[in-house]
């Protein structure tokens, strides 16, 4: 049975990490590509890796926690509420940002700081809820 669920998380994951990969490089790679090569490189492009590396982590918080969500049948009834809300908070991060730089008109180092420390804040979350989901309950 443990092997059964370990196949659907890993495939699962590998999904969100799939979508996730494509969705660097159909978005990042091309302007960077053009952008890298051409005649004045500006630290733009280094704070757009920056912000595409935020993303990957976003992602892969994602599909953890969408695997605590819909795999996961042990989990603490007091887990529950947090699990969503975090998963509401991470699925919203591209509206987020968009407000930041379009509604508050911060500027984009500021906005893929804020990104940075978001992702890191959601991976180091959802990764101790992922691991108190693994504990025995009591």
């Amino acid at each position: 049975m443990n092997e059964l669920i370990f196949e659907n998380v890993a495939m699962k994951c590998s999904v969100y990490s799939g979508w996730a990969f494509a969705d660097s490089v159909l978005h990042r790679l091309a302007p960077l590509w053009v952008g890298a090569r051409g005649l004045e490189f500006t630290w733009d492009f280094i704070l757009q890796g920056l912000e595409a590396n935020a993303n990957l982590v976003l992602s892969i918080s994602l599909a953890a926690l969408g695997s605590l969500m819909w795999l996961r049948k042990n989990k603490p009834k007091t887990l529950i509420p947090i699990i969503y809300a975090c998963a509401g908070i991470v699925a919203t991060m591209p509206s987020i940002t968009s407000y930041l730089r379009r509604g508050l008109e911060w500027h984009f180092p500021k906005v893929v700081g804020f990104e940075l420390f978001t992702s890191l804040s959601m991976a180091f979350i959802s990764w101790q809820l992922f691991s108190a989901c693994q504990r025995p309950s009591s």
